[in-house]
């Protein structure tokens, strides 16, 4: 079993794991602020723009899991380790 592909392999792993949980908590506060909304309404810019916070934390999130992918592929952290 080769040990380098079996690091990425749990590289890979640990960062989906972290990018899972943190969309979810982000799914729940959007759901707790949908909830919020229903009960309490706020004028409609108000509640877009609480609700641009979660969503752009999201997007964030995906962009990030996405270069680290990549990084993974192209073994980049190896060839910085040679430094």
């Amino acid at each position: 079993m080769d040990v380098e592909k079996s690091d990425v392999s749990e590289r890979r792993k640990g960062s989906l794991i972290s990018a899972v949980v943190m969309i979810a908590l982000m799914c729940a506060v959007i759901v707790l602020l949908l909830w919020g909304q229903s009960v309490d309404p706020l004028p409609l810019w108000g509640f877009a723009f609480i609700l641009l916070f979660p969503v752009a934390i999201v997007a964030g999130i995906l962009i990030a899991l996405r270069q680290r992918m990549k990084e993974l592929e192209r073994s980049e952290l190896d060839e910085a380790g040679k430094y």
